[in-house]
This record gives C-alpha cells, sequence and structure tokens, in this order.
C-alpha cells in the first residue's frame, strides 16, 4: 500500500510563466543598458597622467 504523506505544489500557471518571462526580459534589458551607459561615460571621461 502507498500512502501520500506530502504534495509539493509549483505555481506554474500561464500568469506565473509570463511573469517570470517578463522579469527575465525586464533584467536583460536593465543590463544592456547599464551597460551601454557604462560605455558612454567612459568614453567621455578624460584622464590626464602625469609623471
Amino acid at each position: 500500500m502507498i500512502e501520500v504523506e506530502e504534495r509539493r505544489r509549483q505555481n506554474v500557471t500561464q500568469e506565473s510563466q509570463r511573469e517570470q518571462v517578463r522579469q527575465a526580459i525586464f533584467q536583460r534589458r536593465a543590463n544592456e543598458e547599464l551597460e551601454t551607459w557604462q560605455q558612454e561615460v567612459r568614453s567621455q571621461a578624460f584622464v590626464d597622467i602625469r609623471l
């Protein structure tokens, strides 16, 4: 005889999957924008090294 002691439920509804995809896309875009901004700041930086 088999007895179920515990059930695990994952929230895998279509809406939760959509939200996970939205979050992943947002994070990717945010990282790309940050990288672009950093490159712009570096290109505009002026460093004068005097020895």
